[in-house]
């Protein structure tokens, strides 16, 4: 059955597996190298000259116009700029406190947000946070070390952390205010159940300050009730108005 509530103090989530395994997947598909063109699209890479293309490269990284004045294939080679400045925008409102399968959204998103960062960190780059609901819970600057990883992944292991109705606009504006240009990018996470034309607005405005990445957190019952018989009830996890059917 789904359940929006969460009796324990703590998270059901499995860090250190969810960054062995987020690990294990980026050294299969090579992906340490290149993590920032894959996430940031080349922010933090800085190009320094082209080489010969090889079958492990992606077809993508082909530079044509380079290709045919030399008569074959080359690609840009990139050299990675360090002490980047990344901020997490994560939504812990109620609508996040819900699931249908083994884990609730907020839970699989602790786990997402931890094997992340965890990466982001180890190639020693800065990590930050804005905590959102129907108020920016926690503000904290991009840092690094594991004193500060640790602070970030109990923070969101804690169910005392959710709660309260999310707005999206609330906490845009508060990043569109308080971020500055020394930030290289923003991951904004949520499952974005609730947006409107203003709300996108200020998601393509954060886009142009800043490179941005949108992940959205949905479960299967998010959108599709289930197909049972007999009387459901729904209640607000916001207000606790409960209504039947």
């Amino acid at each position: 059955m789904p359940t929006n509530i969460i009796p324990q103090k703590r998270l059901n989530v499995e860090v250190a597996d969810a960054i062995s395994e987020f690990q294990a997947i980026m050294k299969e598909f090579r992906l340490k190298r290149d993590i920032y063109k894959l996430l940031f699209r080349g922010k933090g890479l800085e190009f320094e000259a082209y080489r010969d293309y090889t079958p492990d490269d992606d077809a993508n990284d082909i530079d044509w116009k380079a290709s045919m004045r030399s008569q074959k294939l080359l690609v840009k080679q990139y050299r990675e700029e360090r002490d980047l400045k990344i901020v997490f925008m994560i939504d812990v409102g109620s609508n996040m406190i819900f699931g249908s399968a083994k884990k609730l959204k907020c839970e699989f998103v602790t786990e997402l947000v931890a094997a992340l960062s965890k990466v982001i960190m180890d190639i020693n780059d800065r990590v930050g946070f804005i905590i959102f609901s129907d108020k920016i819970h926690h503000f904290i600057d991009p840092k690094s070390g594991e004193r500060h990883f640790q602070f970030f992944v109990d923070l969101l292991s804690q169910a005392e952390t959710y709660g309260g109705a999310t707005n999206l606009d609330l906490a845009l504006e508060f990043a569109l205010q308080y971020l500055d240009n020394s930030i290289n990018s923003v991951i904004l996470i949520s499952d974005f159940l609730r947006i409107t034309r203003e709300t996108e607005k200020k998601i393509s405005l954060l886009s142009h300050k800043f490179e941005t990445i949108a992940i959205r957190a949905r479960d299967l019952l998010d959108m599709t009730l289930p197909n049972v018989s007999g009387e459901v009830i729904l209640q607000n996890p916001v207000t606790n108005d409960e209504r039947g059917m």
